[in-house]
């Protein structure tokens, strides 16, 4: 095991360096550092590179180092505090240390890199979609965010295990899942399972799919409302022209119902307000493009 164990900005060049890129705004030392994937084993010969960490920055600019002795192959971004790693590193685990730095201190983050020789499996680990649910309409096709994997080297296969509804699938290649306009309402509990030669590693995604709203239809739902509560204040005809047309300081009717207040109150002004379901039909009329139906 290879740990990393001196501090980077020791050395004279690199304690300028610091003291130039590191501003004095920030209100508190950095905290609460960590990569959200932690770890990663690799075969003898890759290259690759980590997640980028999770910090509080203090409220200032950061500027990370490798805290300790250094290994050829091993660096890390100053400024985002990625970690990679070239073909040059040799068989072994290495613990490595990394020092996030602002004008207020310091704060430090590891990470372990397992460098295996290729006689070795590895097994794929840390299976994840960064977004893991999805909520569509009835007829919505669409598809997922593509997965994070570690620890799988080579070709990895993803397939959706259990039992799937028609029209949900996965991208063998990729992990990314799709869905198709012919999905049924409801809720899927997705179980996805990434394949390597040295074993498995699983990970869940939700889809729901939600039955469409009813489409509202102006003459037999919007019109009869306008006509009793809303004509008072506002002109129009008894067509989908005319209903633009107003002598209120509202801009109109359809833009403004259930949303916007006339003179500190909600419409109608001067009298009792719409009742709920009224401005949901409105809202909803308004998001199906306001059909003259």
């Amino acid at each position: 095991m290879k740990k990393i164990i001196i501090f980077a900005c020791t050395i004279s060049l690199l304690v300028f360096a610091c003291k130039q890129d590191v501003p004095t705004t920030a209100t508190a030392a950095p905290s609460n550092f960590s990569y959200a994937v932690a770890s990663t084993s690799i075969l003898k010969g890759d290259v690759g590179s980590s997640v980028a960490p999770d910090i509080n920055n203090g409220g200032g600019k950061l500027v990370f180092t490798l805290n300790g002795t250094a290994v050829s192959g091993i660096s890390v971004n100053s400024s985002t505090g990625v970690i990679t790693w070239s073909s040059a590193l040799a068989v072994g685990t290495y613990q490595i240390v990394i020092l996030a730095t602002n004008s207020m201190g310091s704060c430090s983050g590891t990470y372990s890199l397992v460098v295996k020789s290729n006689g070795q499996v590895i097994s794929p680990s840390n299976l994840s979609y960064s977004t893991t649910s999805s909520t569509i309409i009835a007829g919505t096709a669409g598809s997922s965010v593509a997965p994070q994997i570690t620890n799988a080297s080579g070709t990895v296969n993803y397939a959706l295990i259990g039992s799937t509804a028609i029209g949900i699938s996965i991208n063998a290649s990729t992990g990314i899942i799709s869905w198709t306009n012919a999905v049924a309402v409801g809720t899927y509990s997705l179980s996805v399972q990434a394949t390597y030669t040295g074993g498995s590693a699983t990970t869940n995604y939700a889809l729901t799919v939600t039955a469409p709203s009813a489409t509202i239809s102006f003459s037999a739902v919007i019109l009869p409302v306008m006509t009793t509560s809303c004509g008072g204040c506002h002109s129009y005809t008894k067509t989908y022209v005319g209903i633009t047309g107003h002598l209120t300081g509202c801009t109109s009717i359809q833009d403004k119902i259930g949303t916007t207040y006339c003179g500190g109150s909600r419409m109608p002004v001067g009298a009792n307000p719409l009742p709920a379901t009224y401005i949901d039909d409105f809202n909803t009329w308004i998001a199906q493009g306001k059909l003259n139906n």
